[in-house]
């Protein structure tokens, strides 16, 4: 189109005709501006098209990381429940002394319920890397990217939380190896002894039942209880919940 432009305007000079140069001119600045509109566009447009696309390789990357994040975590609650409902029995028992609870029984339930110490620890790495080079901006979801920048500090608490749960757990033992009850019979009862410890049962390995009429043991069971409880109705269900909205904030962007 240029060269046509160009070609007439040689013509127009050549027969002397200046107005009809001038429009030949401007059209060929015209065709100019437009050549040039139309590559800045292609080139905006080109570049978009990576930006799409290195967002949805990380959607990909934290759609799989908070699924594997999502499964840990409800482990976790099952994990954490069954450790309360555990040291649920033993509490309901030391309120009925008439109901009938065996040696082995109470040692079951006392390795069961605080045998147990866990941590949450969410498969975050990519979210870390995005977090720390300040690359959120490339998500384009602006819910999804305030809930990312909240993940660290609900982390946090939560760890605080599995902190206070520990020490209940500490408690509780430190009661139980006082000279109160006896390790060496949950050992037994548990089948540590022979089988980890590589060590021969004891003619005498001991009693737990003392403990069930202790209150201070009593007191530590139940508070125990309540932050296992508390832990999982507003940490880790909350937390939860999170995840489940993070994943399906993160659904509705991918293609």
């Amino acid at each position: 189109m240029l060269r046509i432009l160009r070609k007439a305007r040689l013509q127009v000079l050549e027969n002397r005709n200046f107005t009809r140069y001038a429009i030949y001119a401007v059209g060929e600045v015209i065709l100019i501006v437009i050549g040039i509109l139309i590559a800045l566009w292609l080139s905006d447009l080109s570049e978009e098209y990576k930006k799409r696309e290195r967002e949805q390789f990380y959607l990909a990357g934290l759609q799989e990381e908070f699924e594997q994040s999502r499964a840990k975590l409800q482990v976790l609650i099952k994990v954490n429940r069954d450790t309360y409902v555990k040291a649920r029995s033993i509490a309901e028992a030391i309120a009925h002394p008439d109901s009938v609870l065996s040696d082995a029984e109470m040692s079951r339930l006392l390795f069961q319920a605080f045998s147990d110490d866990f941590a949450y620890n969410p498969n975050n790495s990519l979210l870390q890397e995005l977090l720390s080079a300040g690359r959120l901006e490339i998500l384009s979801n602006a819910e999804l990217r305030n809930k990312l920048t909240g993940w660290n500090s609900r982390i946090e608490r939560i760890r605080q939380q599995e902190t206070s749960l520990r020490e209940q757990r500490y408690r509780v033992l430190d009661v139980a190896r006082s000279g109160t009850g006896s390790i060496r019979r949950i050992f037994e009862e548990n089948g540590l002894a022979e089988g980890l410890l590589g060590m021969t049962p004891s003619p005498d390995p001991g009693t737990n039942l003392p403990l069930l009429e202790s209150r201070q043991f009593e007191n530590n069971v139940l508070i125990f209880i309540l932050t296992a409880v508390y832990t999982e109705q507003m940490h880790y269900q909350p937390l939860l919940e999170e995840i489940q909205k993070i994943l399906s904030l993160i659904d509705q962007d991918r293609e």
